[in-house]
């Protein structure tokens, strides 16, 4: 179901709104924010609880089951999803690294959603990626993510989110020696466009709308 099936015209009035020439679709009274972000909420919690269910969470990753597991989990929140070109600035530049990687449109609609609909993680996201060396991203990807993720926990001041950054570190750089893994890396770092990252006067509306 895709969000112009799901939302009411009854109840939500959409309009356009150009922002410097760049059309976003936005509503009067942002009926559909909340549940939206209490899916995702409850989306990631269920992730989280699967992953500190096991002993080694990093194996899951290379399990179909739990994959599998996820895109049915993913129906909590795919009555969310928006069309591409309706996802914030960063978020339709996550789409198409997504597309270019050849993933299925349905996981990167899980990734998008979760970041197009939760403030914090999109702000995160932004602040520490626009700061990424595009020259030194493509000659050494790994040296750079590395770089970022250190900078990142250094920085933030929530120490549950501090130790997110240091688990998502290890789990890069033990996924980097899958050959699968360090090439999909490595297209990213050459297709990826920094600037789409940058936080504009319009993501501050959508912040703190």
């Amino acid at each position: 179901m895709n969000y112009k099936e799901f939302l009411n015209p009854e109840s939500l009035r959409w309009y356009l709104e150009d922002w410097d020439g760049e059309y976003k679709i936005l509503s009067e009274n942002f009926r559909l924010y909340p549940p939206a972000t209490e899916a995702t909420s409850f989306f990631k919690r269920q992730v989280i609880i699967r992953l500190r269910s096991f002993k080694n969470p990093l194996l899951l990753f290379f399990c179909n089951r739990f994959i599998l597991e996820l895109e049915e989990l993913s129906q909590i929140i795919n009555r969310y999803y928006l069309k591409p070109e309706n996802y914030g600035k960063a978020i339709r530049e996550l789409f198409r690294i997504g597309k270019v990687l050849g993933l299925k449109e349905l996981n990167i609609h899980i990734v998008c959603s979760v970041f197009q609909w939760d403030n914090s993680y999109l702000a995160r996201l932004m602040n520490y990626v626009v700061r990424l060396n595009k020259e030194n991203l493509i000659t050494n990807p790994r040296q750079e993510i590395n770089k970022m993720l250190r900078f990142a926990e250094m920085t933030d001041n929530n120490e549950n989110v501090k130790s997110k950054y240091r688990t998502i570190r290890k789990l890069f750089n033990v996924l980097w020696f899958v050959p699968k893994f360090r090439r999909a890396v490595k297209i990213v770092a050459k297709e990826i466009n920094l600037r789409e990252f940058e936080i504009t006067e319009q993501d501050l509306k959508y912040a703190y709308k």
